[in-house]
């Protein structure tokens, strides 16, 4: 709708593919506000991931609040994901607002605008050389948490 045009006119390019994905190590923590575990390759609700009406094999399901944390290896270059709500809340889509950030070691490496069912935001964060931790919240866009499903899809490292 209007209101979407406004909000992502700078909706940055397509990331490419990871060489590493998220799904393939293991966090070093995970924190999620609903639905117990954070999901490797599926939606918190154990469908597969759908952000935007395209289906990604691998990523991670989560649901705000959460907070996913991995050791960052030297060999990581860059984070790149295509993030949103997965598409299983469209019946609750008034309801579903999220937020997403990227950190590393405490300090906000990107963030996404307000993403409602049918956005997709893209990730391709430069990490600076020696940082230690990747930080990967989402938020619950200041309404609570309802419907909030979260999806880091097609999200990983590219090598340096």
């Amino acid at each position: 709708g209007p209101s979407s045009e406004a909000s992502f006119a700078r909706l940055p390019p397509l990331p490419p593919a990871p060489a590493v994905s998220l799904a393939d190590l293991e966090p070093v923590s995970a924190t999620v506000g609903w639905g117990g575990k954070a999901r490797k390759n599926r939606s918190i609700q154990d469908r597969p991931l759908s952000v935007a009406g395209k289906e990604h094999p691998r990523g991670m399901g989560a649901h705000a609040r959460s907070e996913l944390v991995y050791d960052i290896e030297p060999r990581f270059g860059r984070f790149v994901a295509v993030v949103g709500v997965d598409d299983e809340m469209k019946e609750h889509a008034g309801m579903a607002s999220v937020t997403f950030s990227v950190a590393a070691d405490g300090k906000v490496l990107a963030e996404s605008p307000v993403l409602r069912v049918g956005d997709a935001w893209h990730f391709d964060v430069a990490l600076p050389p020696g940082s230690r931790r990747l930080f990967l919240v989402a938020g619950d866009a200041g309404d609570g948490i309802n419907a909030d499903h979260a999806d880091w899809a097609s999200a990983g490292f590219v090598l340096r």
